[in-house]
């Protein structure tokens, strides 16, 4: 039996190279989704949230922020030692689970009086950024742009950081009034 495929079919060549720009696109997604930007954009916040006030939510950002840049320097150096898909992965999953102790430290501690509550609040942001700049921030730029052949490369990339600036559009529009109006839920 002969399968005649019409001209407007896409061949296995297209449909994989179509499927790996997806996939590229998915690993952002899942790099922003961890809650990253949210973090980053409303860290002041959430640390009013936990108590905090004055100078002491402005230091905790710059040191959140160098620690982070600090661990985006491991990432880059650990890369060609483990490989891209088991940091991103391993990374992914700390996230996953810094975010939810997190979101439980918050609901729990947020506007009362435990300083151990809120100080575990801090903690686990700190934790978070830990895993997502030791595993998500470089390795997902670097796996983006290396699954593509070299001649697509450029436009394999692009696509990948179209992904990234919608994921970015998305969450940091919809967070001021998801914040407003459910709150940690």
């Amino acid at each position: 039996m002969r399968i005649i495929l019409s001209p407007t079919c896409l061949s296995c060549r297209q449909l994989a190279e179509t499927s790996v720009k997806w996939l590229t696109s998915v690993d952002r997604v899942a790099a922003q989704s961890t809650g990253v930007l949210v973090v980053n954009n409303y860290q002041v916040l959430l640390y009013n949230n936990l108590g905090l006030y004055g100078w002491l939510p402005l230091l905790l950002y710059a040191i959140y922020t160098s620690w982070a840049a600090f661990m985006n320097w491991v990432n880059a150096m650990l890369l060609d030692r483990l490989g891209r898909i088991p940091i991103i992965t391993f990374g992914l999953a700390g996230c996953i689970c810094m975010m939810i102790v997190e979101t439980a430290m918050v609901a729990t501690y947020a506007g009362t009086p435990s300083k151990a509550g809120n100080a575990m609040g801090v903690l686990f942001l700190f934790l978070f950024v830990t895993f997502y700049g030791g595993s998500q921030d470089a390795s997902s730029y670097v796996y983006g742009s290396e699954i593509f052949p070299t001649a697509v490369r450029p436009h394999g990339l692009g696509i990948t950081i179209a992904g990234l600036f919608a994921c970015t559009l998305l969450y940091t529009e919809v967070a001021p009034t998801a914040f407003a109006e459910i709150g940690w839920k």
